[in-house]
């Protein structure tokens, strides 16, 4: 015979201290409070007038009360009164049965035995924990705190024995409705009047406890607020993993960052944009609000509607793994900069196909299907190019990467990186929106470890500040991913990318628009926000600039409303110590007075470019023909123009993007070409060795592969061949598309009319 309770009810406040939720372990009744080891007077009392007044007298039993209540019930022929005392409800309430001889002599018995082994203090604390008290509500602390929003310290002298008055009959006295209210108060006076008796309140305390009886204001009936039925169920999952996360310094009332107020704010931007979002295919979405620097959760949505069956609201987007996009590329470019040396005016090719060299699987294309050809560092990742992101990958290394992004809590079960192959940078790894947040909080707290909480750190608590990626490279990042000019051209200006105070923002949208992603981060806070199907059904072009964007800048706006006057700060703070350089856009060079593409970059001392840029040239042309000038051209045809020069990589794109390019030398014959200098031809794409996959869903005249030839110095026209035969004579810069033919294949290219050609590449086209 122990003294026996269920595990007491955990009861979740907001930031504020507003209601959030309860979490028990039954859950039809909840409380189970443990009293305060000094139990307060009033409700002690109360309780004592009201269920047991010779309680400090009798050792369990009281043989008094049996007397008259057996004399009670013969008199009438009928129950009026039990005569139990409060160790025999103890016992009752641990062993409830039907009611009986047999079962009330073996409370007796038990309630004996309690009192003995345990003491008074200790069984009426006991009972103060496990009695009803209405509204699935057991024990005085937890309906102190449910009806009337304070401790039972604080109790007045009419709340006290009204709450004493509730366990006499707990379903008949519901004090929230008006007969039950009117039942308990007349308890309740019935318990102050014996507490007058028996001389334990004195008569001035008396008046007053009955004056303040009928006005005894209680607390609203907490309701669990909707739109945190995920967080909720989030929160028990922790607290079911780990119980010693929880903080117990306020007994059972455990205060979360959640804050009502923006849960309710996030609820209804994600209700109005969801609506909007199912014409084209969405079907659900997930929001998540964190404070930049503690990593609190102020908000968060699982879904937009817990009970929506047809789009299967009752799952946690927040949690669910869906194809990344383009939201690793922060990560992948900051390892570019850490590991590879690579700066803000580092150059990378947005020109077409990029190829795994290791695995031979092609990139087909940038998720708008156009190119921005020679790009900078900064602009390749605000323009979210896939080409360029590839190429850091594979500068940097698959299992590189993928372990990096292991360490940033990305990835939960390590597999053979290879399997991922460079769809690391485009959407081959699965992520949730969660884990996302938590990657982007390390960037935001520029580059030092970061993690979600869903309760306050206490103040003993010492953060850990380990530096997950090198500040100046999180801050670059910062920087890069802030700059609405670096989003262009891909990303137009004054959309929803675009803020009046500093937000750095990175979309994501998976393959065949199935997954939407946003994260944006402000100095105070991290939005991120996930768009899709339950089943994974496409979308009609609902990007994450379009979509996810939408519903975090709506959230920021709701989150810095001072802010959005336009009057604070408009960047991030760049690395601690670096300079800012003016550097041009399409050579990463120093940029001249003149240049007429320039970005202003920040760099380390000792890695910012020291060459001016030399991609301008001015040519002498010969207006009659176009060509260079020729000596002894007569003055009056000669004309100076300014010409861009680029890499031959680059020079197909030039010509698409209405670039000039310098004019070729006019080479009157063969002969005279080969007398100047042999030229040297090779085949850039396809890569020797490819295994090239068709992609069944394409179209026949749209499976093609780009063929693109490199011939130093440049000549007007070459022959492609495909398998010895002649394909296509293509002019200057060389490139064409060859449509694909299952089987293995060899391509060269070669000077008409001259025997001189390229090496040839091999691959093999597999459908």
């Amino acid at each position: 015979m122990t003294l026996r309770a269920p595990p007491p009810t955990l009861l979740f406040e907001d930031s504020e201290g507003r209601y959030v939720a309860e979490l028990s372990r039954d859950e039809h009744r909840h409380g189970y409070w443990p009293a305060p080891e000094k139990v307060p007077e009033r409700i002690l009392l109360s309780t004592i007038a009201a269920e047991d007044c010779r309680f400090y007298t009798h050792l369990g039993v009281d043989p008094k009360s049996i007397l008259r209540a057996v004399a009670q019930n013969l008199r009438r022929m009928r129950r009026v009164s039990g005569a139990s005392t409060l160790a025999m409800q103890v016992a009752r309430l641990q062993n409830p049965g039907k009611r009986s001889l047999l079962r009330k002599v073996s409370e007796a018995v038990t309630a004996l035995v309690l009192t003995r082994r345990y003491g008074r203090e200790a069984v009426i604390r006991h009972y103060l924990r496990i009695a009803p008290y209405g509204n699935q509500n057991y024990g005085a602390a937890y309906a102190a705190r449910r009806y009337l929003d304070k401790p039972l310290q604080d109790l007045t002298w009419s709340e006290a024995a009204l709450l004493a008055a509730l366990p006499k009959l707990p379903g008949r006295m519901n004090i929230y409705k008006p007969e039950g209210r009117e039942a308990a108060e007349r308890r309740a006076g019935y318990v102050l009047s014996r507490l007058k008796q028996l001389g334990w309140i004195p008569e001035e305390e008396y008046g007053r406890a009955l004056d303040q009886l009928p006005r005894i204001r209680l607390a609203a009936k907490d309701e669990r607020p909707p739109s945190c039925l995920h967080a909720i169920l989030a929160l028990q999952k922790q607290l079911s993993a780990d119980p010693r996360r929880w903080p117990q310094d306020r007994g059972y009332i455990v205060r979360t960052t959640l804050n009502l107020d923006v849960q309710d704010a996030v609820g209804a931007v994600a209700s109005n944009a969801v609506r909007e979002f199912r014409a084209d295919g969405a079907g659900n979405l997930a929001v998540l609000v964190a404070e930049k620097e503690t990593g609190n959760i102020v908000a968060y949505l699982g879904s937009d509607d817990y009970y929506d069956k047809d789009n299967k609201g009752s799952i946690d987007y927040a949690r669910v793994p869906r194809s990344s996009g383009s939201t690793l590329k922060p990560f992948i470019y900051g390892l570019g900069m850490s590991q590879k040396g690579y700066t803000a005016a580092t150059l990378l090719t947005d020109v077409g196909l990029a190829l795994d060299s290791h695995a031979g699987t092609y990139v087909l294309r940038n998720y708008d299907e156009a190119y921005l050809g020679p790009i900078l560092y900064r602009n390749a990742l605000a323009n979210s190019r896939n080409v360029p992101a590839v190429e850091v990958l594979e500068a940097v290394g698959v299992e590189t990467a993928y372990r990096h992004l292991t360490d940033l809590g990305l990835v939960h079960k390590w597999r053979d990186p290879h399997r991922y192959g460079l769809t690391l940078a485009v959407g081959g790894l699965y992520v949730t929106l969660w884990d996302l947040v938590r990657a982007y909080g390390i960037l935001a707290n520029d580059g030092r470890a970061f993690d979600l909480r869903w309760t306050p750190a206490p103040p003993s608590a010492r953060r850990t500040h380990a530096q997950v990626i090198p500040e100046d490279v999180a801050r670059q990042l910062t920087l890069f991913l802030s700059d609405p000019m670096a989003r262009l051209p891909s990303f137009p200006r004054m959309g929803w990318l675009e803020y009046p105070f500093p937000v750095a923002v990175k979309t994501g949208t998976s393959q065949g628009y199935r997954d939407a992603w946003c994260v944006g981060y402000s100095p105070k806070c991290i939005v991120g926000v996930w768009v899709g199907h339950p089943e994974n059904y496409p979308m009609k072009r609902r990007c994450g600039a379009d979509s996810a964007a939408m519903v975090v800048h709506q959230v920021m706006e709701r989150l810095h409303p001072e802010e959005m006057e336009g009057l604070q700060d408009l960047s991030f703070p760049p690395p601690r110590g670096y300079t800012a350089r003016r550097i041009d856009l399409l050579s990463g060079k120093l940029a001249r007075q003149d240049t007429p593409y320039v970005a202003l970059e920040w760099f380390k001392a000792g890695t910012e470019p020291v060459e001016e840029t030399d991609v301008y040239r001015e040519v002498t042309v010969d207006t009659r023909s176009g060509l260079p000038a020729a000596p002894g051209c007569p003055g009056e045809f000669q004309r100076r123009k300014t010409y861009v020069a680029l890499e031959p990589r680059f020079a197909s794109w030039a010509r698409q993007s209405g670039l000039e390019l310098p004019p070729l030398p006019d080479y009157a014959s063969i002969e005279s070409l080969l007398s100047r200098k042999d030229p040297k031809l090779s085949v850039r794409e396809p890569k020797d060795g490819a295994q090239i996959l068709g992609d069944p869903e394409t179209p026949a005249d749209c499976a093609t592969i780009s063929l693109q030839a490199s011939v130093e110095p440049p000549v007007p026209q070459v022959i492609w061949y495909v398998d010895g035969k002649p394909y296509e004579v293509v002019d200057y810069p060389y490139t064409t598309r060859w449509r694909l033919e299952p089987g293995s294949h060899a391509f060269h290219v070669a000077l008409p009319f001259a025997p001189i050609k390229s090496a040839s590449v091999k691959v093999t086209i597999q459908q």
